[in-house]
């Protein structure tokens, strides 16, 4: 994915799989004395998934670096070409109804989605536990039925509705950590990507977002030490709480 969205951005400087395969081998040699200082010592499958995804995710931003690509555009294909590939190994496709459905059925499939979504990662490892918030009845009810501004008046609401998801033992914390503190722009977020086209996803045929505008999808990590200790020294990152903003515009 990472070379279909390089290329796409970069025609005068396109690379290969070859290249990117090299850069990537070049950094695995570079940090694997950091990840695994005792040669004889065994490493779990987690450990060694979290040492290649830091490895690929190293050299993809030292590649956008280099060639000076504009971030925005590439990471916006790059996250939709990622994220699009988790869905449909997780949603099954469906053909769109005749009939349009209702903003409120719209957001009922998208709580599955983020209930499959988030099953389909405990399961295959990546995360150990997940918890979704449950908005309340009003936000739901400000959300998917919001007020309508008669024209000529000057005032409008912009109704969204907000709730967040805890992921526990996410397998590439460390390396979404290292590379944040290296100042890379573009870390692992694999359950954001898959959590943003799932999303989106539901709400591409409302009978009433196709009357009033779009549902965008606004979601934001926070790394958070769960223990709550009260010295900053002693923080230590345990959890990472997704807060995820539906806003109809």
């Amino acid at each position: 994915m990472f070379l279909d969205s390089f290329n796409q951005q970069q025609l005068r400087a396109r690379i290969s799989s070859n290249d990117l395969s090299f850069r990537v081998d070049e950094v695995k040699k570079l940090v694997k004395k950091s990840f695994f200082p005792s040669p004889d010592s065994e490493q779990t499958t987690e450990e060694e998934y979290n040492f290649e995804v830091y490895s690929h995710f190293k050299a993809y931003n030292d590649i956008l670096i280099e060639q000076n690509v504009v971030f925005p555009p590439f990471y916006a294909e790059f996250e939709r070409g990622i994220g699009k590939r988790i869905v449909e190994s997780i949603l099954p496709t469906q053909p769109l109804s005749t009939s349009l459905k209702q903003i409120t059925d719209q957001l009922d499939d998208a709580f599955q989605a983020v209930e499959r979504i988030g099953a389909f990662f405990v399961v295959n490892g990546f995360i150990r536990s997940w918890e979704r918030s449950v908005p309340s009845e009003d936000d739901i009810e400000d959300f998917t039925q919001p007020y309508i501004a008669p024209a000529g008046d000057n005032f409008s609401v912009t109704p969204d509705l907000q709730f967040t998801i805890a992921l526990e033992g996410d397998v590439t914390l460390k390396s979404q950590l290292l590379l944040q503190e290296l100042g890379c722009r573009l870390y692992p977020s694999f359950a954001i990507w898959g959590l943003q086209r799932g999303l989106l996803a539901c709400f591409s045929s409302s009978d009433q977002i196709n009357k009033q505008g779009s549902v965008s999808v606004n979601i934001d990590d926070y790394y958070m030490d769960t223990s709550y200790n009260s010295n900053p020294d002693l923080f230590e990152v345990r959890q990472i709480l997704l807060n995820v903003v539906l806003q109809l515009n």
